[in-house]
């Protein structure tokens, strides 16, 4: 990211997908009066949750659990998230041991609750993250993100943690060159989101 100009970036954010972009927009839109950060979670946003997991793919080839069930994986990742405060991408630079610590809880949470069968995969547990941080922690490394970003050794939260850090590196030189927030190239996209998610469009599906 860090070779990139503002330009390409705001290329490549209206090359993204617009059928991710429209998920996006269904999720905050539901999401919106809920606090991940308390462990009563609505049915329907647990079922949104699941509905965009399920497009998103995210415990393929295992299916995903019922909403009631990831309702209550929701309440479960309240401890973490709590512990992790307003962070975001940024501050893997240099994370404070919390903010290790609420990656590693949330990592267990989304590992043991997503699939019906064995655990998910650090595909789903990091899709689940960019989730219910309402896009300040991305991106999701799938496989197509992990070739892109030369990731390709997240496998558990050490490794997630790692990525992370190598991700908001190359952010802030890209910032502290093009001299501007990367969601300010968002917004005048027309596609506004809060960082992780930004980054995760950038390599993201086409």
């Amino acid at each position: 990211m860090r070779t990139l100009t503002t330009s390409q970036i705001f290329e490549r954010l209206q090359a993204f997908n617009p059928r991710y972009v429209r998920d996006w927009t269904d999720w905050l839109r539901v999401s919106a009066f809920c606090d991940f950060q308390a462990p009563f979670i609505t049915l329907e946003t647990a079922q949104e949750f699941k509905r965009i997991l399920g497009k998103w793919q995210a415990c393929r080839p295992k299916a995903l659990r019922g909403a009631e069930q990831l309702r209550r994986t929701l309440a479960s990742a309240a401890e973490p998230l709590t512990l992790m405060g307003s962070a975001n991408l940024r501050c893997f630079q240099a994370p404070t041991q919390p903010l290790k610590d609420a990656i590693c809880g949330l990592w267990r949470v989304f590992e043991d609750g997503l699939c019906v069968d064995g655990k998910a995969t650090e595909v789903g547990i990091t899709k689940a993250i960019l989730l219910v941080t309402e896009g300040r922690i991305g991106p999701a490394f799938d496989s197509s993100v992990k070739m892109k970003l030369n990731a390709h050794y997240v496998s558990g939260p050490s490794t997630y943690l790692r990525a992370l850090a190598e991700v908001a590196g190359e952010l802030a030189a890209f910032e502290t060159r093009e001299r501007q927030a990367i969601e300010d190239i968002a917004l005048k996209d027309g596609r506004p989101a809060d960082v992780g998610r930004v980054v995760d469009m950038v390599p993201g599906p086409r």
